[in-house]
């Protein structure tokens, strides 16, 4: 496959990840034309958080923008380790968890492609992820204000959409 072509349809993970790896590594020739060998980070897409970074790498490689957002919050922790007088040790205390501040339900990737915002929901297939209540009324929100939301199951299937949605603009 080569890298600069238009790509019609990707089946698998393995050929989407091959695709990302020959862009990454063209764009390395593209940028450092002096150096005589040029190498590809090693990419994933097993895991719901790989196939994030993928994702995000893609998207990057082919001149957009995108960023990783999330909504969590932190941990506080108010414990103690404490010994007696016979040097016996425990913790004391307590943990506090403080809500994350942004909008519940937002997207994992936020990107402009062409021009146009982008909110990308990343469910791996493999994990069974499904999206909840927040989630839907977040992706209504991006979709009555002209911006498009797209669920992102597999790295083959998001390439696909994207040079579908590229080609179509």
């Amino acid at each position: 496959m080569e890298a600069g072509c238009l790509i019609t349809e990707l089946v698998t993970d393995r050929e989407a990840i091959q695709h990302l790896r020959d862009l990454h590594i063209a764009e390395s020739k593209r940028r450092y034309p002096g150096l005589p060998y040029h190498s590809s980070p090693t990419y994933r897409a097993g895991k719901t958080n790989d196939l994030t970074k993928a994702i995000k790498a893609f998207l990057k490689l082919k001149g957009n923008h995108c960023e990783r957002t999330s909504n969590e919050g932190r941990m506080i922790d108010h414990r103690q380790l404490v010994s007696d007088h016979m040097g016996h040790q425990r913790m004391i205390g307590s943990v506090t968890r403080i809500k994350g501040s942004g909008t519940r339900g937002t997207s994992d990737l936020k990107a402009v492609i062409n021009g146009r915002f982008v909110a990308i929901e990343v469910k791996n297939a493999a994990t069974r992820d499904r999206l909840r209540t927040e989630q839907k009324a977040y992706r209504d929100q991006v979709e009555a204000s002209g911006g498009v939301y797209v669920i992102a199951e597999s790295l083959s299937g998001f390439m696909n959409w994207y040079y579908k949605f590229i080609s179509n603009e």
